[in-house]
């Protein structure tokens, strides 16, 4: 992982963990009880470096190179580990979209911040 993507990998980390461990807990009878506390202790742990940086994450995703950027793209691409050829395109370009999303919001919010 490249220094420039740090902050958002490890908070994009944390929160596929918490969706993992959600997942587990409803597989076996559609609730989370307190007896599903183990599939959340690895989230747990991913807590502090997940949201340690959150506010890095603008700056570092507006300043991203091409490089870094598909390093995020492919990082969790490799973390879904999915099956179906087509189901994982998918992803991926769901990935892609969410991170130019995302540049575009960050871009809006300088011209904000430089014509007011």
């Amino acid at each position: 992982m490249t220094v420039q993507a740090k902050e958002t990998i490890e908070l994009l980390d944390g929160v596929f963990s918490l969706v993992d461990a959600t997942r587990a807990s409803l597989e076996d009878d559609g609730k989370i009880t307190i007896s599903d506390v183990g599939n959340y202790f690895g989230a747990v742990l991913k807590l502090p470096a997940a949201i340690g940086g959150i506010n890095k994450i603008p700056k570092e995703l507006a300043e991203l190179s091409p490089a870094s950027r598909q390093e995020v793209i492919d990082y969790f691409a490799v973390r879904f580990d999915l099956s179906s050829d087509e189901l994982e395109v998918l992803i991926e370009d769901t990935l892609r979209a969410g991170y130019e999303f995302a540049t575009s919001i960050i871009n809006l919010a300088k011209y904000k911040k430089t014509t007011i």
